[in-house]
């Protein structure tokens, strides 16, 4: 993951991978999630590489992209967004029916 390119501006992705920039501005969400004044909002994206079909991808983004089964963004309620990225359908899913039960829980 070192030459991957990481976001260009301080505070909202600070730290995170220009992905996950790329993904939260475009906005191809297969689901959302949450508040995030509340809990936090979360995004699923289960195909990242077609969700930035068009866009100007380093070889090294693509082939990160294309070894994806999918992607969850959070942003607190601070407006700091993170991503988790998952190579399999079974962890991404899984991990999207643990956020959709902690909403769940939280809003209950």
């Amino acid at each position: 993951m070192n030459d991957l390119p990481m976001a260009s501006s301080p505070g909202k992705f600070e730290g995170e991978l220009r992905i996950a920039e790329l993904l939260y501005e475009q906005g191809n969400f297969d689901d959302e999630t949450g508040i995030i004044q509340d809990t936090g909002w979360y995004g699923l994206i289960l195909d990242p590489l077609s969700a930035l079909e068009g866009l100007e991808l380093t070889p090294a983004e693509a082939r990160f992209l294309n070894d994806l089964a999918g992607v969850i963004l959070y942003e607190n309620d601070l407006g700091f967004v993170s991503a988790t990225y998952y190579h399999t359908k079974d962890q991404v899913n899984k991990a999207w029916d643990e956020v959709q039960f902690t909403e769940e829980e939280e809003q209950s």
